[in-house]
Formats: structure tokens, sequence, C-alpha cells
């Protein structure tokens, strides 16, 4: 594979990051902060070249076999390997919306046995997030009026006479 080839699936895999993740759930709670992008971003990048790697050893192990029992054997290790990549995303796919924890534990065979494990799995992770209060306030001003209709002096007042 030549270097342009390589920076164009490093290219490619930037601009596929965001649109990953179309239905806006990542399965984490985190903000999508430039940060976060950037994570995701080098992720994706070492995931590619981790294919590449693996794509340029088989490419060298068949390019190397001599009998048909080294290539049969080079041949076996491909599928292997395509099977177990073909599996990692089918989990991906079925596991969308669940944390990395729950996706890693997923069970099934098929498309449709992953994505009913992970119906079940996903009663257990929360859906709704805590908003934060539109306007925080403490202090005297802890209604958030303006404040005028509150005097210490005459709460003061007050508690010695034994009123409050």
């Amino acid at each position: 594979m030549s270097e342009s080839t390589e920076n164009t699936d490093s290219a490619g895999a930037a601009q596929g990051a965001p649109s990953g993740n179309e239905n806006g759930s990542t399965g984490t709670t985190e903000a999508k902060t430039p940060e976060w992008y950037e994570r995701e971003l080098s992720k994706v990048r070492n995931e590619a070249a981790g294919y590449r790697t693996r794509l340029r050893d088989a490419e060298t192990k068949l390019a190397d076999a001599k009998t048909p029992e080294e290539f049969e054997s080079a041949r076996a290790e491909l599928a292997t390997a395509n099977q177990n990549l073909e599996r990692e995303l089918m989990v991906e796919r079925a596991g969308r919306g669940l944390p990395e924890e729950l996706r890693s534990v997923l069970k099934g065979n098929t498309e449709e046995e992953l994505k009913a494990h992970a119906a079940v799995l996903m009663k257990f992770v929360p859906t709704s997030k805590v908003a934060p209060p539109e306007k925080l306030g403490g202090g005297l001003n802890a209604g958030g009026g303006g404040g005028d209709d509150f005097d210490v002096k005459d709460v003061a007042r007050q508690i010695r006479l034994g009123r409050l």
C-alpha cells in the first residue's frame, strides 16, 4: 500500500468518525467536545492502522507461500481473522448506544441474537441525564427574587421578641 493510500485512509476515517454516531448515542455521557473528537479520531486512526498492518501481514504470508499446505494455512489464518473482524463489526452495530463495558459482553452468533441481548442490557443503562438548574442562587437571594422584601434587622428583632 502506498503512502498516499494510507493518508487517504486516515482522512477517510477522520471524516467518518463523527458520522458514525448519527443518532447522537455514543454509549457514554461524555460531552462531544473538541477533545472528545480528537480522542475518537485517534482511536479510529489507530484501528485503521491495525487493519492495514493485518492486510500487509496477510499479503506477505500469501506471497511467501510456496507449497499448497503453506497457502492453505495462510488462507485459513486469513479466514479466521476475517471472521473475528466480522464479529467485531456485528457487536459494534448491535451494541450501538451501550457503554464499551457492556458492549464487550454481548452474547450471540448472529446479529439478531446480539441485538436481542443488547436490548436486554439497555435496560441497565441510564437513559436520562440530570439537567443542571437553569439558575443557581444562594445566600440571601435564594428565591431568585429582588431580595428587597427581606430585612435582616427586622428578622433579628422578631427573633429577640420571640415572634419567630
